[in-house]
């Protein structure tokens, strides 16, 4: 059993992997669902996601 994120990250992370990420692997079921929250620090300038993007798009790198 692994976190979905953690297998398809893993490709991309680790140049050799005793697994095949898109071939070793079926989904059998939903053992779990939940959210993401996504947080800053207080003195930040955004209030939601479309600050965060704006900010992100005028601040690069």
């Amino acid at each position: 059993m692994g976190s979905v994120s953690n297998i398809a990250l893993n490709m991309g992370l680790y140049d050799k992997l005793s697994y095949d990420s898109l071939r070793d692997f079926e989904p059998v079921g939903l053992a779990v669902s939940y959210s993401y929250t996504l947080m800053a620090r207080k003195d930040l300038p955004f209030n939601s996601l479309k600050d965060v993007v704006a900010y992100a798009k005028a601040n690069p790198g």
